[in-house]
């Protein structure tokens, strides 16, 4: 999650790769998304200061971007 969250270009450079990998992390964020534990733990994966925590929309936003490529 610290990569997705730390790199402003990833959704553009998997947009830009092949269509097979495109297809794989579609399938892995989806499955991902599906599982309530994963969800419930997406906040502890970001610093427990407000200002990361407020970030948590955005990653939600860019980790279903994925999911939907």
């Amino acid at each position: 999650m610290a990569v997705v969250d730390g790199r402003a270009t990833l959704l553009e450079e998997c947009r830009a790769n092949t269509p097979e990998l495109r297809a794989y992390l579609a399938e892995r964020f989806g499955e991902l998304l599906k599982t309530p534990a994963f969800i419930d733990a997406l906040s502890g994966h970001l610093p427990g200061d407000a200002a990361s925590q407020a970030r948590l929309p955005d990653l939600m936003g860019v980790l279903k971007q994925i999911s939907a490529l």
